[in-house]
């Protein structure tokens, strides 16, 4: 097993090491405490699991699983131990941390860490910050198959990778999706059960299968030999307000592609506190609502009867949500953060565009 350093003028070293075992916590999100069915009916599910041979694939598949990083050393350096330790899978995996840092901040760490896992460790550095930069390159760096997308504050479970693909091959999908589940930094918030829905991931669909519903890229399966990509993949114009994913997905699947469901690939979200707060919500959902304006503003004169579509919808949600908000604020019912979020959303489908973009891309340094 090797160590491989990838970049603009980067020398590749190989490093030798032996298997040093590693451990994490394993800690779950009580997310069953809040009364939310929707997530309730997803942790279920995952105390259902299957045993990870049911997932075998007709051949053992080479995936890459791609970690983006950005200021957020101490999440880098909990979220790979956790994913050794946690994924089982029967396909040949290699892990890529793409260091979007403008200098190599976590080259070092990459090194050390190859010395303790039997993986290969891949090292790219991005130095042009930007979410859409970031994946860019690790669509770049991928030569196997499938490349697997993983944010540094997601966990996953010992099925992740081998639900994902089994779906992919199983049904010609060329993008495979899978439940997403909060995990809060702070578990006796009550705003938890209306903060848990917007960041969770979940579908009416039980059965694994295709599906018409795309979803964020992170956690998310790509098959790079079925999939015709755009160039560049990912909208650099999107770097720090995202929703670059609603673009690509869209276009791909324009393009023929299909959509998977695997909910057996279950991953987590953890969320700080400083993701919880009103500020962070109604930013975070003014830039989610902007996403389907800015998909048929992509489309040019085509799009023009949606744009207008959009734009009313978010008028009337701006309007409705809005007022709801400030009812339930004066009551002072942690409801209202739900609709602080609703009513964002609302705003950013009329306000979709660039000079309205935020930049929350990244985070503080942690």
């Amino acid at each position: 097993m090797q160590l491989f350093l990838h970049g603009v003028g980067a020398n590749c070293f190989a490093y030798k090491w032996g298997l040093i075992g590693l451990s994490v916590d394993k800690t779950f999100n009580q997310a069953k405490d809040h009364d939310y069915p929707e997530l309730t009916e997803v942790l279920d599910l995952h105390d259902a699991i299957p045993k990870t041979d049911s997932f075998i694939s007709p051949e053992p598949q080479s995936v890459v699983i791609a970690i983006l990083t950005f200021q957020r050393s101490a999440r880098l350096r909990r979220l790979l131990p956790h994913v050794v330790n946690t994924l089982k899978s029967v396909h040949d995996i290699e892990i890529l941390i793409i260091d979007n840092n403008p200098l190599p901040n976590e080259l070092r760490f990459a090194e050390e860490f190859a010395e303790q896992t039997h993986y290969p460790i891949h090292y790219v550095h991005e130095p042009k910050p930007g979410v859409s930069n970031a994946r860019n390159a690790a669509i770049k760096f991928a030569s196997t198959r499938f490349l697997a997308f993983l944010d540094d504050d997601m966990e996953v479970t010992e099925n992740w990778i081998d639900g994902l693909v089994k779906v992919a091959i199983e049904h010609k999908a060329g993008v495979v999706f899978g439940p997403l589940i909060a995990k809060f930094e702070d578990p006796a918030n009550p705003e938890n059960g209306y903060l848990a829905p917007f960041y969770t991931r979940q579908t009416r669909q039980t059965e694994e299968g295709l599906s018409d519903d795309a979803f964020g890229t992170g956690g998310c399966l790509i098959d790079l030999e079925r999939c015709l990509m755009p160039e560049p993949p990912f909208d650099p114009r999107l770097n720090e307000s995202g929703g670059e994913d609603d673009i690509f997905f869209e276009f791909l699947h324009e393009n023929g592609i299909k959509y998977g469901w695997a909910p057996s690939a279950i991953c987590y979200e953890c969320v700080p506190k400083d993701r919880t707060t009103p500020d962070y919500i109604a930013k975070r959902h003014f830039g989610f609502g902007q996403g389907p304006t800015r998909i048929a503003a992509s489309r040019g004169v085509s799009g023009s009867l949606q744009i207008f579509r959009h734009m009313s919808v978010g008028f009337l949600q701006f309007c409705f949500f809005g007022t709801i908000y400030l009812l339930s604020k004066l009551m002072n019912r942690p409801a209202s953060i739900r609709y602080l979020a609703l009513s964002a959303r609302g705003l950013g489908k009329i306000l979709w565009f660039d000079r309205f973009s935020l930049k929350y891309y990244g985070g503080p340094p942690s």
